[in-house]
């Protein structure tokens, strides 16, 4: 311990006052940087420390530079002249100071005194300890304190065991007080406490353990008589019950009354009395508390008849009494089990199931192929082997026309008393529950009549009704489910408000409005009809990861977010270019006059992997592509439509392809990067038109399954199916949903996400459900999804 801790004297040989100056001198000269020799008069000097006994020679070196020394003029007389002396800066230390002036006194040495050597021993001081604190660990090296401490534990051990069996002796562990770091006091009333006494006799006890013990099942059963009871009498009480609870109850000892004729009649056809007609007066008398009277002998034929009436219409029992809040679940349940059963046959065509009619004809056909005859039949085929007879011919025919592609109606969503005057703006899939259908509503007419909007959530469940309402002030245009937070579900509406509501809460008001925050960012709204709006999803690593994208008429593209309230921010005012392929300029020859500087849009999407760039259609007939970083310019254009843009949809599999629908009757497949070197990025890569069609192609969608099949609808009624792998220039299904004869305008089109269906919407408020038949193809990867697009693209015609 010791040895770790040196407390280094000096001991120093004592000398003349004169040759400490001179020592002190030699040592300010080594300080400015100047050479230690003898003929400056510097004296050699030898630092030896002693550890242990043992000398160490330390001598410190100068790591400088050594420099001549000042030049000093001396004086005839030997006398140094006082301007000899070389001047010292501000940053000269006191000790060199005093060197200076102690040197000019100075005489020189001789010689012997320059060569002769000091020695400077530095030894070790005693340790003095100022502070000690024992330790309860020894190290085991030391054997010697080991050995004590071990030997003093003994001790303690056993005087321990000695007075373990003492009376006196008692063990017991000690710890400091701590006072409570609370210092407040805290007021609270006392708990209720409730005193309770029960007083058990002998007999009491005896009887209880002489008993026989119940089985556990029967007192559950018991438990569930009683509090069924209990329900039942809850319910008979409540208003509107349908029952008859004053004839029914009926004492079981008491005497039977005499039957009369009707009452014979009725007990023989085994009817009830709720059954046999009571009637809604009867119902309103029971309720009122007074009870009915009771019927009479005989009656008259026609009081008879009209009893008969009744019974045969026994189920509009009730029919105008109000439906108690406790039975609107149970009823829903209950309507939900009628509509199944009426639709089963739908839902098993929707599920791609096969339905009882086809299983009973696989069943058949694979009798009859097992029957005896087979033989004889696969003989007459296995004679000739180049000639199919005529029945294997017609087989082969039929199973060719069985493989093209069709759509096939199954049911429709509809409810005009809900949607009367109202046309279907938009339609999207819950992202969770990819069985919920979410529908908006609005007047889409020149002059709209009907200023609210609706949006019906429509499910499997019961086609003939939704299973939720929201009702809106104003005509919706357009919807879209968030894909983070399935819950929320976000509107734009005509009179250029967006809200998001939470479906969780039972509401028809949003959780969050565009205009109603008390943020300075959100004090506008758009100023014209939202078009459309999107969430942007941007990916796990970002916060937020999630924002809302909304285009409008007033050439606006803002972004919201969720932070504080609704806050925007305007990614793009659309300006308006001019368009070559408008009518009036391709006809005339000459440019349209800007009258507004600014361009309405009408629809946006991103990418699904890229929340930066965006694709916009303005009514121009123009498509730019965008940046949410840059909101100046476009960063591309694309020329090629002659009316206004009314959806574009990127590719799910490809995102660089993209499809844009218009008022000129066409559809465009466009690239982001060049792929034909013969075409420009701005130019369509190929243009889809039917020859029959003559009006404006509403909406367009990309298949979910299948990377080079899109869907579209038109103003007259159609729904087009492509597949440009079988077709690339027609489509593969024209369908006109519904009654042909009854032409209406196609609005929406959408594809499902878990089945082989398409749904499409119409103006009067009907979503058509469609079956696609011979559509499927093998389950692919995203990367051979890309290839077989891009192949398909590439591939020269």
């Amino acid at each position: 311990m010791n040895s770790s801790k040196l407390n280094v004297g000096n001991k120093l040989s004592t000398k003349p006052s004169s040759q400490v100056s001179k020592n002190v001198g030699a040592q300010s000269s080594r300080t400015r940087g100047t050479t230690s020799t003898a003929e400056h008069g510097v004296e050699k000097v030898k630092v030896i420390l002693k550890i242990k006994g043992q000398p160490i020679d330390v001598t410190p070196h100068s790591l400088l530079p050594s420099d001549p020394p000042p030049k000093v003029d001396v004086a005839g007389d030997g006398q140094r002249a006082e301007s000899a002396t070389p001047e010292i800066g501000e940053g000269v230390d006191e000790a060199y100071q005093k060197a200076v002036d102690a040197a000019k006194g100075y005489t020189g040495l001789s010689p012997a005194e320059l060569d002769r050597v000091i020695d400077i021993t530095l030894s070790e001081s005693e340790t003095c300890e100022v502070f000690h604190v024992p330790s309860l660990c020894v190290p085991l090296d030391n054997t010697t304190v080991h050995n004590a401490i071990m030997g003093r534990n003994k001790q303690y051990e056993d005087l321990v065991q000695s007075k373990s069996e003492s009376d006196n002796f008692r063990g017991q562990h000690a710890q400091t007080l701590n006072n409570p770091q609370k210092v407040k006091a805290v007021h609270h009333p006392p708990a209720a406490t409730e005193n309770r006494e029960v007083n058990a006799s002998q007999w009491d006890i005896y009887d209880t353990f002489a008993e026989d013990e119940v089985p556990r099942w029967e007192e559950i059963e018991k438990a569930c008589e009683k509090e069924s009871t209990v329900v039942a009498d809850q319910c008979l009480k409540k208003p509107g019950c349908l029952l008859n609870v004053h004839d029914m109850a009926v004492p079981a000892a008491a005497k039977p009354k005499q039957k009369t004729s009707k009452d014979t009649k009725l007990n023989k056809s085994g009817k009830s009395a709720l059954a046999a007609g009571t009637t809604s007066d009867s119902i309103k008398g029971d309720r009122s508390g007074k009870p009915s009277p009771p019927p009479a002998a005989a009656e008259a034929p026609e009081t008879e008849q009209v009893d008969t009436e009744k019974r045969h219409m026994a189920w509009l029992v009730g029919a105008e009494t109000v439906v108690p809040s406790d039975l609107h679940d149970a009823l829903r349940v209950m309507e939900r089990i009628v509509s199944q059963n009426v639709f089963h046959t739908q839902h098993m065509i929707y599920r791609n199931y096969p339905t009882l009619e086809e299983l009973a004809a696989l069943e058949a056909k694979f009798m009859d192929d097992a029957g005896p005859d087979k033989g004889e039949g696969a003989g007459a085929v296995e004679g000739d082997d180049d000639v199919l007879p005529e029945e294997a011919e017609e087989g082969v025919e039929q199973d060719n026309v069985d493989e093209e592609p069709d759509l096939q109606d199954l049911f429709c969503f509809e409810n005009e008393e809900l949607t009367a005057g109202l046309a279907v703006t938009c339609a999207e899939w819950n992202r969770v529950n990819q069985d919920l259908l979410a529908v908006s509503y609005g007047d889409t007419s020149a002059v709209p009549t009907n200023k609210e909007g609706l949006v019906l959530f429509w499910s499997l469940k019961n086609p003939t009704y939704p299973e939720r309402v929201l009702r809106m002030p104003s005509g919706v245009t357009s919807i879209h489910f968030s894909s983070v937070h399935p819950n929320l579900i976000s509107a734009g509406m005509h009179d250029g408000n967006m809200g998001i509501w939470d479906l969780r809460k039972d509401t028809d008001q949003p959780v969050l409005e565009s205009g109603h925050s008390k943020s300075d960012h959100n004090d506008r709204k758009h100023t014209d009809v939202v078009w459309e709006t999107r969430w942007v999803d941007r990916g796990a690593e970002k916060v937020p990861r999630e924002f809302n994208v909304t285009v409008s008429s007033d050439g606006r593209v803002l972004r919201w977010n969720m932070k504080k309230g609704l806050e925007q921010q305007t990614l793009m005012q659309l300006k308006r270019l001019p368009n070559p392929n408008l009518a009036s300029n391709s006809v005339y020859g000459h440019k349209d006059g800007i009258v507004f500087r600014q361009a309405c849009g009408l629809c946006v999407d991103f990418p699904r992997h890229d929340s930066v760039t965006y694709i916009v259609g303005s009514e121009d007939g123009l498509v730019h592509r965008c940046s949410t970083s840059y909101n100046e310019q476009y960063l591309e254009t694309y020329y090629g439509h002659a009316g206004p843009v009314y959806k574009v949809r990127c590719n799910p599999f490809y995102s660089k392809f993209f499809l844009s629908c218009s008022a000129d009757w066409t559809i465009k497949l466009w690239s982001m990067t060049q792929v034909d070197p013969t075409k420009g990025c701005d130019t369509p890569l190929q243009n889809f038109q039917s020859t029959d069609l003559c009006d404006a192609v509403n909406d367009v969608t990309w298949s979910p399954h299948n990377s080079t099949s899109f869907a579209a609808c038109m103003d007259d009624g159609r729904v087009e199916l492509w597949d440009l792998s079988k077709k690339p220039l027609d489509p593969i299904v024209v369908h006109y949903p519904g009654d042909p004869d009854v032409r209406r305008k196609r609005t929406v089109v959408r594809f499902s996400e878990n089945s082989p269906v398409l749904i499409c919407g119409d103006d009067r408020g009907s979503v058509n459900v469609m079956r696609m038949h011979n559509t499927d193809i093998e389950m692919m990867s995203e990367n051979e999804q890309q290839e077989r697009l891009y192949d398909i693209m590439t591939k020269k015609r």
